[in-house]
């Protein structure tokens, strides 16, 4: 059998923000294949992908882990203020880091308490420019054109995408499990395209959680387990 070697390529949890590289699932991942990451990109936003994925020329990796979309499906105006600039090809205010400050876990539930109806406003209002900004910004079209084509250069390597993560905030969760379904219909229908969707085998819970938005070490190695469960599954159908 091929030697495993491993792309991982998303967020702020590639690096294991909040927690420690030794404790992220790349890591854990890697281990419980007895293989190894031979690169690793981390704060990576969608319309920064298409740089990165020459290393898979580059490499021939047998599989590429791609954990996407966190920072971009949130039901935040500042997070889509900064998908709109970069879509337009402008430097977003640097003013708050990618990965986010920690927050506290009193802060979880809606944001304002400004009534249901607002409330479900926001979060329509915001997930469907987010969508149209996927879908339409030449920018992102970009990316998923580079990926795609990325692909099916590579039949023999296992491109394993993660959906956007759960986490603790309501409206950010409702989006994210939005934009995992949006993502996936974005991507190619290949043989050798596998996804997990990280909402099946990761709950909403404090248990799982650093604060409101980032995996704790639980977390990650359930979602190492997970992989590691999908690629095994898969491990024959390619050449």
């Amino acid at each position: 059998m091929k030697r495993i070697e491993i792309i991982v390529l998303g967020g702020c949890h590639v690096a294991g923000y909040a927690i420690s590289s030794d404790h992220a699932f790349p890591k854990l991942l890697a281990e419980l294949l007895q293989g190894e990451v031979v690169a690793q990109v981390p704060n990576l936003s969608f319309v920064q992908l298409p740089e990165h994925l020459a290393a898979i020329s580059a490499l021939h990796p047998s599989h590429v882990v791609l954990q996407l979309g966190n920072h971009e499906f949130s039901a935040s105006w500042r997070s889509l203020g900064h998908q709109l600039c970069r879509a337009l090809g402008i430097r977003p205010s640097s003013k708050k880091p990618l990965a986010g400050a920690a927050q506290p876990m009193s802060s979880v539930g809606p944001a304002l308490p400004i009534g249901r109806l607002a409330y479900y406003a926001r979060i329509t209002a915001t997930g469907l420019l987010t969508a149209a900004l996927w879908v339409f910004s030449a920018r992102y079209r970009r990316s998923f054109r580079a990926l795609n084509d990325c692909m099916r250069q590579h039949p023999n390597t296992a491109f394993v995408f993660l959906s956007p993560f759960p986490c603790l905030v309501p409206a950010d969760n409702a989006l994210r499990n939005f934009g995992g379904w949006l993502f996936r219909g974005l991507l190619a229908n290949l043989p050798n395209r596998y996804w997990l969707d990280s909402h099946r085998v990761l709950r909403p819970d404090r248990q799982m959680f650093v604060d409101t938005s980032h995996l704790n070490e639980t977390a990650h190695r359930v979602l190492a387990h997970s992989l590691v469960a999908l690629i095994l599954s898969n491990i024959n159908s390619l050449v």
